[in-house]
């Protein structure tokens, strides 16, 4: 989906393709994470799934991290711009036995709704950082 060399347009109408190519330009651009693998349908549903790997020794240090790197957030955005029902993590323990969990957000009881906060006060912050004129491009900021 992000990668444009391995991903391409299909004929599928209900997905909403400038969308998803404009949250792919700005992700790359960003270096956010690359790892929105895989989309398909359950019935109705637009599920997402969402590969991390993890240095977390057991599912419970692992579900700590979603608040901790603020996946709640990235869940909130993902579905809001994709027009996505269902958002799972897949978590792959980097080290030996490598254990795998899966987590569906979209279950876990008001998560959605405080990382969908979190996006709205960043980008009201920065629409006025645009409107005031202190918003500074990291281009602009790295050649200073």
């Amino acid at each position: 989906m992000l990668e444009p060399t391995q991903y391409a347009r299909t004929q599928e109408r209900s997905i909403r393709w400038a969308d998803l190519e404009t949250l792919a330009r700005q992700v790359r651009r960003q270096r956010y994470c690359r790892d929105v693998l895989y989309r398909g349908r359950a019935g109705r549903q637009l599920t997402l799934i969402d590969f991390k790997t993890t240095s977390s020794p057991d599912l419970p240090h692992f579900l700590a991290t979603i608040e901790k790197y603020d996946y709640d957030r990235q869940a909130a955005l993902y579905l809001d711009a994709l027009g996505a029902t269902r958002l799972l993590i897949i978590g792959v323990r980097k080290k030996a036995p490598h254990e795998v969990w899966r987590v569906e957000l979209t279950n876990m009881l008001g998560l959605v709704g405080q990382g969908r906060k979190k996006y709205q006060r960043l980008l009201r912050a920065h629409a006025g950082a645009l409107t005031n004129g202190s918003f500074t491009p990291a281009t602009a900021r790295l050649a200073a």
